[in-house]
């Protein structure tokens, strides 16, 4: 553990920055996919009890649209956080060299 805080320590703030918007993005992504295929889902249910008579097609609109806006959000918002993120890689690489 020490050893990965100290390597993150000497690749500096701009690293560990690039590293939190890339897990914000893959999180935020995981997400999506994961409520675009159970809005799918639930649309391919209600086309089959309800009769809906929809396309095949149109079952993924409600993955494809959720992926694409959580796509969307991780890309705008991976940032929102670099204060709190810059005050941690702070205080830990502070503590860490003191």
């Amino acid at each position: 553990m020490s050893y990965e805080i100290d390597a993150a320590c000497k690749k500096g703030v701009a690293a560990y920055l690039a590293e939190q918007h890339s897990f914000f993005r893959n999180k935020t992504l995981a997400k999506a996919t994961l409520t675009g295929a159970i809005g799918s889902g639930l649309l391919f249910g209600a086309d089959r009890f309800l009769n809906l008579d929809l396309d095949t097609w149109q079952l993924g609109i409600p993955f494809l649209t959720v992926v694409i806006l959580g796509l969307g959000v991780g890309a705008f918002k991976a940032d929102n956080y670099d204060a709190e993120n810059i005050d941690a890689f702070n205080s830990v690489c502070r503590k860490k060299h003191s």
